[in-house]
């Protein structure tokens, strides 16, 4: 039973049916707009179930993509993307959590950390915002993708019954072929989807044959190498018969050899492995393959065999192409201008924060000499410890350092351990880095900067190396 069902539990039945024919077929902004609800009705579901939205929109200048930034109950920012197809379809790309914690080194939600899971109706009603949209064009929303921020594995109860939401006949009724599901490979997930009644379309991020590579670029790889991966594949196709697309980033000289293609050609197979091949869009010191070097490594797929398709990319002007959903209200460029104005010590010190390090934000970082090496991190963890697996706070509460952790991962993503990879030094992203006492509360751009400037003044840890 859904939340809106159980709010509903106590009303006569035609009742569920006018709500669901107000939120699904009419697509109303807010249950004040119905005119055949009872008063009383109108007023609990206003309370207890809320269905206006309150965001953003960037329109790209093909006008083909429209990014919205949606602010979430709990002050937390989400983005969702609608998808404006040639040939009449109309995507929405679905985020499945506030934040993501399996940091591949590719994507701008890695960079952020995690927040939480989103609930199934968040999710719904990310689809919902465009259906509303679009219905003013008389158009509708034809597919569904939930490949916007986060692993969708790792919050698999809620992405389900939202799909379950918008599959369901009485509901959005959207067709069980028109949604598909992104993995970056995690296998419980894979096994489970198997098993469902529902036939929806799995994708695989892949994005390298090699476990060296493939584990640089998705730490998750250490946890399900690519052996591992492409046995849960094998098994769900076995027990489908439905296909599976591996999605394929290319990146210069990094997984984009003749030796990558050849070897990736090995594991495709099975006849219902499809490779989608991507372009990189901008989020870090990546660089996208050239366009010959894409059609030479196309070219070898479809010599052995291999089925390949290519994404058309949408919305990179507006940063809402593949890879780069961040929920940022404001572009990490602006914000590292900001502190661009910082007065730090020459020696200096790094401050340690909630969200994982992220390569882009430290070229640009240090471009801005904002972030500077350091070993406080190494000097506080010796002092106080991990007691607790998922924080360590340092004393005062004046900074909190949370490793990114799920319930499907053996161990917490520390944060910490990417820097290393990164010439020996230590960096973390200058967004949100600082985790004040709850009495504080979020603030604005303009007062955490100012926060950051009374932090450096008063603590004394600016005396430290």
């Amino acid at each position: 039973m859904t939340t809106l069902e159980r709010i509903m539990a106590g009303y006569p039945r035609f009742r569920m049916k006018q709500v669901n024919k107000h939120l699904f077929h009419e697509f109303i902004g807010a249950w004040r707009e119905s005119t055949v609800l009872p008063k009383d009705v109108i007023e609990r579901l206003e309370k207890e179930f809320p269905i206006n939205v309150k965001a953003e929109t960037l329109t790209s200048k093909q006008k083909d993509t429209i990014k919205a930034i949606m602010e979430l109950s709990d002050g937390l920012s989400i983005e969702t993307v609608l998808m404006r197809h040639g040939d009449g379809r109309n995507t929405v790309c679905v985020s499945s959590q506030a934040g993501c914690a399996l940091r591949c080194a590719f994507c701008a939600t890695g960079m952020k950390g995690f927040n939480r899971d989103l609930s199934s109706w968040e999710m719904v009603m990310q689809v919902l915002f465009f259906a509303r949209l679009l219905k003013e064009e008389g158009e509708r929303v034809t597919n569904v993708v939930f490949m916007g921020m986060g692993e969708p594995f790792l919050n698999y109860d809620n992405v389900l019954d939202a799909i379950r939401i918008l599959n369901d006949k009485e509901g959005f009724d959207l067709g069980a072929r028109n949604i598909s599901v992104s993995t970056a490979g995690i296998v419980e997930g894979i096994d489970k989807l198997s098993k469902e009644d529902i036939r929806i379309n799995l994708a695989v991020s892949l994005h390298s044959p090699n476990n060296e590579i493939r584990s640089k670029l998705m730490p998750i790889n250490r946890k399900y190498p690519i052996e591992s991966l492409m046995e849960a594949v094998a098994r769900y196709t076995e027990k489908t018969n439905r296909q599976v697309m591996f999605e394929y980033m290319l990146l210069k000289d990094v997984n984009d050899s003749d030796k990558d293609a050849v070897d990736l050609a090995r594991m495709m197979k099975d006849h219902l492995y499809v490779v989608n091949l991507i372009s990189y869009n901008p989020t870090g010191s990546f660089k996208a393959s050239p366009a010959k070097k894409v059609e030479r490594f196309k070219e070898i797929l479809e010599k052995r065999g291999v089925k390949v398709t290519r994404r058309h990319s949408f919305g990179a002007d507006i940063q809402s192409a593949c890879g780069q959903l961040s929920g940022n209200k404001k572009s990490m460029r602006e914000l590292l201008d900001k502190l661009a104005d910082l007065e730090l010590p020459e020696d200096g010190y790094a401050l340690y924060g909630s969200s994982p390090m992220a390569i882009r934000g430290i070229k640009e970082a240090r471009e801005l000499d904002v972030v500077v090496k350091d070993r406080l991190f190494d000097e506080l963890s010796a002092k106080y410890g991990n007691k607790d697996p998922d924080r360590l706070a340092l004393e005062g509460g004046d900074i909190e350092i949370f490793p990114a952790r799920n319930s499907l991962l053996d161990e917490p993503v520390d944060v910490i351990d990417r820097a290393e990879t990164i010439e020996g030094f230590r960096f973390v992203l200058l967004d949100d880095i600082i985790r004040w006492k709850k009495k504080m509360g979020r603030k604005k751009d303009a007062e955490h900067i100012e926060m950051i400037r009374e932090f450096l003044e008063r603590s004394d840890l600016k005396d430290r190396k």
